[in-house]
């Protein structure tokens, strides 16, 4: 009896582990994903000042 109920127990915690081993990598590609999507961010942060810069000039040469 108490050996059936140590081998539930080991079966549940290799389950649990599993489980947690899972969610760890699923967190570490959203963690990823975070990154990714903030250095992009910050890249459009900066682009867009310097293209309407850009289209300004183009804007006054074409009025020229």
């Amino acid at each position: 009896m108490k050996a059936e109920m140590l081998i539930n127990v080991r079966e549940t915690l290799s389950k649990t582990q599993e489980e947690i081993r899972k969610t760890e990598k699923e967190m570490e590609q959203l963690r990823e994903n975070i990154r990714f999507e903030s250095g992009f961010r910050k890249f459009l942060l900066w682009l867009t000042p310097a293209l309407l810069v850009v289209q300004t000039i183009v804007l006054a040469i074409s009025l020229l």
